[in-house]
């Protein structure tokens, strides 16, 4: 009999997003002409596998499946269970794996991987529900009996598909279950898959290149046209005007239509060839649009250049963009539109500079931001879309104060922020951007508010924004902007609570991070930020276990943190970003790591001088940059360990030298961010420790029993290292 669903689609309500994505990549599917109509031992093979039934809320859950849900069941040629393990602690879960094993058929059941591993618990002799890595649910491990209760009779596992990234990966992954979905074997459908990429990508490219070289020949054309005569300057700017919109069109609007796998192949080729075109344009005079044009298409072009991580060739266009929409301004003055598009792209340039390290240049383009939203207020009391732009420039003001140690204006300028985001958050045009804003706004309040050392503000302030971000993803649950602000959101309290010695919600905090960070890496793999955010999940993640003595767990998350880190820096090594803190921050995590797992002193004491060169050149970059306060934590944690080496080979005066340079770097933390900044109060508090009795402090912190370092009349651990070293630059994502 025919029946209406392909699949039903069982998942945990915590897993919904990888069963939206799951519902849409088998619903979006078509399948090669060449194999529809093919009879295999599931029917013939039809064009499309729609519809794929998911519907469920989460209060529908219970003892007993409703009808409606029992007939999709029943009229479902296959069921997919999304595997990890919340669905193993799932009811509803297991009672519809239970159901369709007995009223349908068990070898129409698949399973799809998303978290944890399939089956672990047979080997580790625990039930399912009682290990925390198995992510098949009873119902699918075992044999049911009729009441659908999970016997003690192992089952025959099922088709697994594996979504994460060290298995299958999310094509595969797809491409498995489709071809179970149509009867099929993998490599049929693989290599119609591989020929079909290749093909569309092949033509995305020619049309593109195609489009591109005749933008080009036209841009010549129309130079040379309105060079030879004025009786031709109306044609010449026809066809120019045509040319410029085809970059626009490709570069705006088409990159947002183009799958991802075709997207990054062809973006590259198309930026560089825009970028051609206005070398021919240079010199030329513009009419309003056409200067309009180029200010808004050299800032996508910069946009898709930092994607690529090309901070350089990226911050070169955003000056040009600014330069053409500071011509339009000039020529208009009166104009919000102009006004803003100018603050816009002084917004972005500044925050380029910013993420670069180059902090004066930063701060003056935000300052003159502020002064034209200010402007733009002026001019238009009433209208919340201005009244949002200024909060904005707030913001970035705000976080360039917080730069250079002004720290009551940083606040004062993130509170009237937030005030203004949550006026406008009820009349916005757009209310998920001023959702998003609001999010970010409050995130920089809570990072002033920690490093001035209010540290109960500043968890009240990243709980308002978690509060925020958990409204947007009510609405949207596969927002993956979204998921990456929670992913930072859950890294900086991570690290608060860590600096507040509260390992345990600590690490609760930044294993949600990971499962962030991961869930939007999936979906964005070339995308640097995402990649970033990765790197710091697990940077917590690994000090927040080194803390409560896991060391192997602990060296696991930090040697993928320093894969990636790696990863970022040769994308971009000029992103001091990365370069500096974040690199800092992971080589001070490995040495500690090292110096942990040693057996014994003499190890431990070449795993702590192996830091040396590393101590060098982030002492050097602090000296270099004395406003920094966060790279002079992470250097005076570096010059402390190697002073724990010398102190192990009982260099006693050599200790003492070095950690007396680490403590110039910790008074130079204070210095540029408050003495009440608890993370050089801890690298502080660590010093005056190893001044008392430094190698035996040094011994028992970190080549004897992993106990930390006690605190003077407390048994309190001292974590070792902190990714949180002071003002974290990338912590809430610059500004944005």
């Amino acid at each position: 009999m025919t029946r209406r669903y392909r699949a039903f689609i069982s998942y945990s309500w915590a897993d919904k997003a990888w069963a939206g994505w799951l519902h849409r990549s088998l619903e979006t599917y078509r399948t090669p002409k060449g194999l529809v109509g093919r009879d295999t031992p599931v029917g013939p093979v039809p064009a499309r596998l729609h519809p794929i039934f998911k519907d469920r809320e989460e209060e529908a859950a219970g003892h007993a499946i409703r009808a409606s849900i029992e007939a999709a069941m029943a009229d479902a040629e296959f069921l997919v269970v999304v595997c990890s393990p919340r669905s193993v602690r799932s009811t509803w879960v297991n009672q519809e794996i239970a159901w369709f094993k007995t009223h349908r058929s068990k070898s129409r059941i698949l399973a799809l991987v998303v978290d944890g591993e399939p089956g672990i618990s047979l080997t580790e002799g625990v039930l399912p529900q009682d290990s925390t890595r198995e992510c098949f649910p009873p119902a699918l491990l075992y044999q049911v009996d009729d009441r659908l209760r999970p016997t003690s009779m192992a089952e025959d596992l099922p088709l697994a598909a594996d979504a994460r990234r060290r298995g299958d990966g999310k094509r595969l992954a797809r491409l498995k279950l489709v071809a179970a979905l149509l009867g099929l074997g993998l490599d049929t459908l693989l290599k119609r898959d591989d020929r079909r990429r290749a093909t569309r990508l092949r033509w995305s490219a020619i049309i593109m290149g195609t489009i591109a070289a005749s933008m080009s020949a036209l841009a010549v054309v129309a130079v040379q046209q309105r060079d030879r005569a004025r009786a031709m300057q109306a044609a010449a700017e026809v066809q120019r005007d045509q040319a410029e919109g085809l970059i626009e069109f490709m570069i705006d609007d088409l990159r947002h239509k183009l799958e991802d796998d075709v997207q990054l192949e062809v973006m590259a080729d198309i930026a560089s060839r825009a970028q051609a075109y206005y070398v021919v344009q240079t010199g030329v005079r513009m009419d309003d649009d056409a200067l309009g044009r180029r200010a808004r298409v050299l800032d996508l072009l910069g946009d898709i250049k930092q994607d690529f991580g090309d901070s350089g060739a990226a911050l070169d266009l955003l000056r040009e963009s600014v330069a053409s929409s500071a011509e339009l301004l000039r020529r208009d003055p009166g104009n919000p539109q102009r006004i803003i598009e100018q603050a816009h792209g002084l917004q972005g340039l500044g925050g380029l500079s910013y993420q670069r390290g180059e902090i004066a240049e930063a701060e003056a383009f935000m300052r003159e931001a502020v002064a034209l939203t200010a402007r733009l207020r002026a001019l238009e009391p009433d209208e919340p879309e201005w009244l949002g732009e200024h909060g904005s420039a707030l913001v970035n003001l705000g976080a360039m104060r917080l730069n250079s140690n002004a720290l009551d204006e940083a606040v004062a300028s993130f509170r009237e922020a937030v005030d203004i985001k949550r006026a406008v958050l009820d009349v916005a045009h757009h209310r998920d951007a001023a959702q998003y804003d609001l999010s970010l706004t409050l995130a920089w309040l809570a990072r002033a508010l920690f490093v001035q050392g209010e540290l109960d503000g500043a968890l009240d302030a990243w709980s308002d924004e978690e509060a925020v971000i958990a409204d947007m993803l009510s609405d949207d649950e596969v927002n993956y902007p979204v998921i990456r602000r929670r992913a930072l959101n859950r890294i900086n309290r991570s690290e608060a609570f860590l600096l507040a010695r509260e390992a345990e919600a600590a690490l609760t905090l930044a294993q949600s991070a990971v499962g962030d960070a991961d869930l939007f890496l999936d979906a964005n793999p070339s995308d640097a930020r995402g990649m970033e955010t990765a790197a710091r999940a697990r940077l917590v993640l690994a000090n927040a276990l080194l803390v409560l003595d896991r060391l192997d767990a602990a060296t696991v998350a930090g040697a993928r943190a320093g894969t990636l880190v790696d990863q970022l820096i040769e994308i971009d090594a000029e992103r001091y970003a990365w370069s500096g803190p974040l690199r800092g921050s992971e080589q001070v995590l490995a040495t500690t790591l090292a110096a942990r797992a040693s057996p014994d002193p003499a190890a431990c004491r070449a795993a702590l001088a192996s830091i040396a060169p590393e101590a060098e050149r982030l002492d050097a970059l602090s000296a270099n940059r004395p406003d920094d306060a966060e790279i002079a934590a992470i250097a005076a944690r570096a010059l402390l360990l190697l002073g724990d080496a010398a102190a192990l080979d009982r260099r006693h005066d050599e200790a003492l030298a070095l950690w007396e340079r680490a403590a110039v770097r910790v008074r130079a933390a204070e210095a540029a961010s408050s003495p009440s900044n608890p993370a050089s109060r801890q690298v502080a508090h660590d010093l005056e420790l190893r001044r008392r009795e430094p190698s035996a402090v040094v011994e028992t912190a970190l080549c004897g029993p992993p106990s930390g370092i006690a605190s003077p009349g407390t048994n309190e651990p001292s974590p070792m290292a902190t990714t949180n070293n002071g003002v974290n630059r990338h912590g809430s994502d610059g500004p944005e």
